[in-house]
Order: C-alpha cells, then sequence, then structure tokens
C-alpha cells in the first residue's frame, strides 16, 4: 500500500511539474509557431514517420490498437476512403473531443486566428468534399482549429500527453487524418493553393487547389467550379451559352487579354495618354450585356492593363476617369498630379 501512494505521489508531482511548465510563456516558442502559421512552410516528414506518430497517439493517447493508415493524395479520394467503418469509441472520441477545445488554451491569439483561416477549408461545396463534417472532433492535424496549440507542447514538451502526441501529427507533417476505431485516411497538405485579396480561393495563375494525386479544383473570387472545369475547353461559345453569372465567372478567370483575342471587338475610341502611350475603348458583343474594356498602357513597365468599365462608356479619358472614381470627366486631369 506505501509503495502504492509513493508511486501515485511521484506521477502526481509529475504531472503538476508538466503542467506548471506548460504555463510558461516561452514567447520565441510562440513567435515561431505563429511565423509557421501564417507563412508556412509546413513540416512534413516522410510516410515512415508520419505514420509512427500516428500509432503512438493510438497506443499512447488513445488506449486503442495499432491502426491500419492509408495515405491519399487529395480531399477526394480521403471522402472515398472514409466510409463505413467502426467508429471511435465513447472514451476515445470524448478525449479527442477536449483535445480540440479552444477556450483558454495556450497560443490561444494564434488559436483563434488559425481557426478563422481554417473555417474556409470547409466551406468547399459538397461535391468536392463529402468528408462528413459532423466528425470534426473525429480530425487531427494542420486543419484542426487548435493546431498551433499541439506544436507548441509538442516542441516545448509540455503540457498533457495528449497533446504533445497531436502536436507530433502535426509535426509530422498531416494535413488532415481521420480517426476511425481500426483506420486513419492521412492526408497530406495540398500541393498549391491560391487565394484572392480577401483570402477566399481564386483561380490566377492555375487551379485553385492542387493535389498530390494530379486532382486539381478552379474558383473564382471563392466560388468553386464544377469539378469537371478544364480551362483549355472554355471558348466564346460556351461563354455565349452559359448564364450571366457563369459568363462573369469565366471572364474573372480566363482574364480580358484573353476575351479580346477570342471574340470580334468594336473599338469605341482611341486617343493618347498624357505619357504618350496609345489607350482604346473596346467592345464585346455579348448580350444582354456587352462588355467594354479600356486597354491602358503602364508607363513604367509598358504591359497593358484591361480594365471594365460600364457599356455606357463613350471615350477612353471618360473610361479611365471613371477607374478612378470620377463621374463627371472634366475633373479627371491627370497631368496635374504631381
Amino acid at each position: 500500500m506505501l509503495s502504492r501512494l509513493r508511486a501515485n505521489a511521484r506521477r502526481l508531482q509529475q504531472e503538476a511539474t508538466l503542467l506548471l511548465g506548460s504555463l510558461q510563456p516561452r514567447p520565441e516558442l510562440k513567435q515561431d509557431i505563429r511565423r509557421l502559421f501564417e507563412h508556412g512552410p509546413f513540416p512534413s516528414q516522410p510516410s515512415p514517420q508520419l505514420q509512427l506518430a500516428l500509432r503512438q497517439l493510438y497506443e499512447r493517447g488513445l488506449g486503442l490498437a495499432s491502426p491500419r493508415i492509408r495515405e491519399v493524395g487529395s480531399l477526394h479520394a480521403a471522402a472515398q476512403a472514409f466510409r463505413d467503418g467502426p467508429r471511435l469509441g465513447p472514451k476515445a472520441a470524448l478525449l479527442l473531443s477536449h483535445l480540440h477545445s479552444q477556450t483558454l488554451s495556450t497560443m490561444q491569439p494564434t488559436v483563434q486566428w488559425w481557426a478563422e483561416r481554417v473555417s474556409r477549408v470547409w466551406e468547399r461545396p459538397r461535391a468536392h468534399q463529402s468528408v462528413a463534417v459532423a466528425l470534426w472532433t473525429q480530425t487531427l492535424g494542420l486543419v484542426s482549429p487548435a493546431a498551433p496549440r499541439w506544436l507548441f507542447h509538442h516542441r516545448a514538451e509540455h503540457g498533457g500527453l495528449l497533446e504533445q502526441l497531436a502536436g507530433k501529427v502535426v509535426e509530422s507533417g498531416v494535413w488532415c487524418a481521420w480517426l476511425k476505431a481500426d483506420e486513419v485516411v492521412a492526408l497530406r497538405a495540398p500541393t498549391a493553393v491560391r487565394l484572392d485579396q480577401e483570402g477566399r480561393l481564386h483561380s490566377r495563375g492555375g487551379a485553385a487547389i492542387e493535389w498530390a494525386d494530379g486532382r486539381r479544383y478552379w474558383a473564382v473570387n471563392g466560388e468553386a467550379l464544377p469539378e469537371d472545369f478544364d480551362p483549355a475547353e472554355v471558348n466564346l461559345t460556351r461563354l455565349q451559352s452559359s448564364t450571366l453569372r457563369q459568363r462573369e465567372n469565366l471572364i474573372d478567370l480566363m482574364g480580358y487579354e484573353w476575351l479580346l483575342a477570342q471574340a470580334p471587338c468594336r473599338l469605341i475610341d482611341l486617343d493618347l495618354e498624357p505619357t504618350g502611350y496609345p489607350r482604346r475603348l473596346v467592345e464585346v458583343p455579348l448580350p444582354p450585356e456587352n462588355v467594354v474594356v479600356v486597354v491602358v498602357t503602364c508607363p513604367s513597365t509598358g504591359k497593358n492593363s484591361y480594365l471594365r468599365v460600364p457599356p455606357t462608356m463613350l471615350s477612353c479619358h471618360q473610361a479611365v476617369a471613371w477607374t478612378f472614381g470620377f463621374d463627371d470627366p472634366a475633373e479627371y486631369q491627370p497631368w496635374q498630379q504631381t
């Protein structure tokens, strides 16, 4: 009995030491982790290390047998792999649910900031993401809102064992892992993610999301295009047969330079900028609303810019003035600027 009390006392002392250690501020480590989640690149280790981290989480953290581990190359493949099968038991599910808690935690500002970023991942349409979001608390990895906290506890070697093991999973390069009683479906981060200035998925310079298995998804200002979309198949005939919203998305994706090269244009006006470069106002007939674009040249680079303007514009000067917020083109006198 005495030896058991001593063992329990030592265990409690060790846990108290770990708890006190986890309360240490470690500002330099917090800054490093914050910087990593803001700018990347995220850690990525070979498959053996990734699988070892997941097995340790099961065996040491959840008290389960070592699972089968299936690595997949895209979210679509994960949705196909994560189908029927025994879910986690109540105890393991409860542990994971507690692990995802975001209240009063280490790295709290970064956790809150990352949670907002992560939420965009799950804004994908069901056609592209059929893994049930209801199983959020049965996932681990970089897409988990609490990932910065787990990584901190792993690198600092403080805090609870389960958090340290979850941090090791993040450190191994798991973007998202769906957990079942006897199997893990593990997915690494996309090979490319492109966003617009507002942080929405946007296909500029390539697909909005590209995966390791070759799957690609296109989006315009956060709105996903059909899964089978191929930009090489976009032409004037397709634009004319599309709805107005679809047409605007396709034009935004392909660009106005592409549009002017594809469609017959009507020249509305032609003049010279104060710098001496020519500019032109052209109209592309696409009923019910024709597309009008003013083409200007950057004096520094010599490259053309294509600016969409209302169909009511009648001159290059009026169109350029409108882009600067002038309803009365007479008030726009750029040669008077210093």
